[in-house]
């Protein structure tokens, strides 16, 4: 079995099909933000991302909750991934967290999705991240 990566927890369970590794992985943090964990140098699908919803909706259990969304070292991602995490239902706030150009770029398109007025912000600092959530 592989392991997960340093910064997810062995209890971050993998919400798509494949190792650990390759899946989008989901867990909730001790401080009430839903993580997920884009898997690095891969192209993200719809079906990966629609997969991974059913995940953030069953830990948020009905309640709203703000996200950090680490799509660092991402290949790419389809405009049908950025409108499922545009329409979630349980997300009170987007902090996307990423460390390059690259990333950035893909943030930005996140960031132009047509959403329900979700606050989102694009980081290159966990610690960041966490304090805007938490200020949300």
């Amino acid at each position: 079995m592989t392991s997960a990566p340093a910064d997810v927890p062995e209890s971050a369970a993998p919400s798509a099909t494949g190792s650990s590794l390759d899946a989008i992985r989901v867990w909730l943090s001790s401080e009430g933000i839903i993580r997920v964990k884009l898997p690095e140098n891969a192209a993200i699908t719809g079906e990966q991302a629609r997969t991974a919803g059913v995940a953030v909706r069953s830990l948020a259990e009905g309640q709203l909750h703000p996200l950090i969304l680490d799509l660092t070292g991402v290949d790419s991602v389809t405009t049908e991934v950025r409108n499922v995490y545009a329409n979630s239902t349980v997300v009170s706030a987007f902090a996307l967290l990423g460390a390059g150009p690259v990333d950035r770029v893909i943030a930005h398109h996140f960031l132009g999705a047509e959403s329900v007025g979700v606050p989102a912000e694009f980081f290159t600092s966990e610690p960041a991240a966490i304090s805007w959530l938490q200020e949300q």
